[in-house]
């Protein structure tokens, strides 16, 4: 009777095992992959419009992320993204508002074909805030005093997630969405992602669209309504 139920037990654990492998199209549930996000800007900063005073220049930046995906129940399934997000402007003049996520989330409905994700994320921004040699006439308000210098800063905000994909059936293809949203007091970030993918064996290949906004309100003595926005592509592996 006790073998009777050990195999049991790993027969359902290699179904189980089977199915999170069919679903993420590795064996591990482990994913990697990078991105080239080509973006432009929008917004203000210290009251004043970023197109008036800094003129930043479109730019492209890596998008890298990591993900395990796994078939353990309770336990959330983990994911790593890092962003670089820099602009230049006018007169030596810059914007980096790179930023890492940390994202712990579950998959609480299994159905055929689509799949839910529900989560929490920790983001960490360490970026710079550097006014170049604009003149002072060129400032709004007191624009001048905050940024004559280099201004860095850094700390972590939380963000709920969701994600949601679906298998285009008998094809390879996959349509994907995810949002990462936060809004405390005056602090608010809403970073949406669609994509389509093409998975072919244990690799695969993705275009898509972000919309970035960022409004904080004196984060680590920094105020910035800034978004950014474009399209990305990029490649991955499945373990």
């Amino acid at each position: 009777m006790r073998r009777v139920i050990q195999t049991t037990t790993v027969a359902l654990f290699l179904a189980v095992g089977g199915s999170a492998a069919h679903a993420t199209g590795g064996i591990f549930g482990l994913s990697a992959g990078a991105n080239i996000w080509s973006h432009s800007s929008s917004g203000d900063l210290f009251g004043g419009d970023i197109d008036d005073t800094l003129d930043l220049d479109s730019d492209n930046d890596v998008h890298l992320w990591a993900e395990w995906d796994h078939i353990f129940p309770m336990i959330p399934s983990v994911r790593l993204d890092h962003t670089e997000l820099v602009q230049d402007g006018a007169d030596g003049s810059s914007v980096d508002l790179g930023h890492t996520d940390f994202t712990a989330f579950w998959s609480p409905l299994p159905l055929p074909f689509v799949s839910i994700d529900i989560g929490l994320t920790a983001r960490n921004f360490d970026g710079e805030l550097d006014g170049g040699t604009i003149a002072d006439d060129d400032l709004p308000g007191n624009w001048a005093d905050e940024i004559d210098t280099i201004t860095s800063f850094s700390g972590w905000l939380p963000l709920g997630y969701l994600r949601a994909a679906v298998n285009i059936p008998t094809t390879p293809l996959r349509l994907e969405a995810s949002v990462k949203d936060l809004s405390i007091g005056d602090n608010s970030i809403t970073d949406m992602q669609a994509n389509l993918v093409y998975k072919f064996m244990y690799a695969g290949v993705m275009v898509g669209y972000r919309d970035l906004s960022i409004e904080l309100d004196e984060f680590d003595d920094i105020t910035t309504d800034i978004s950014f926005s474009g399209l990305y592509g990029g490649g991955f592996v499945r373990f």
